[in-house]
């Protein structure tokens, strides 16, 4: 795994640990802070997955099924965690558009990165 990689994953697993106690105080649902941190988890796993093929063949016919379970929350989760952020009267405006653009631009690498991996796995085996 390049030094790259790894900084990036400490750092999507540091934000989302940050991100995931934040939200748990907040008050958010324990149902969706659990799902998001299982979703954040496995992204972080199917990542790392990308340079370590054991990981998926350790994980066996469950990558593809955590991978769209994942994929899936995150999906679905979106509208609502928008319409949160953009209600926050704690926040400016600069900083919701900052945020909402942000966001995607740090993560999608990840998710983008952790599903090639899985499908080359699986595409090529």
């Amino acid at each position: 795994m390049p030094w790259w990689a790894i900084i990036y994953l400490v750092a999507f697993v540091a934000f989302s640990i940050v991100g995931g106690t934040l939200g748990e105080s907040d008050g958010t649902k324990r149902v969706h802070w659990l799902a998001e941190i299982l979703a954040e988890a496995v992204f972080a796993i199917l990542f790392a997955g990308f340079w370590l093929p054991s990981l998926y063949r350790a994980l066996g016919w469950l990558t593809p099924l955590l991978l769209l379970a994942a994929l899936s929350w995150e999906i679905y989760s979106a509208p609502a965690d928008l319409r949160e952020l953009w209600r926050d009267p704690e926040l400016s405006r600069k900083q919701r558009i900052g945020l909402t653009l942000l966001a995607p631009l740090l993560w999608w690498p990840l998710y983008i990165t952790a599903a090639v991996g899985v499908w080359r796995s699986y595409a090529l085996s």
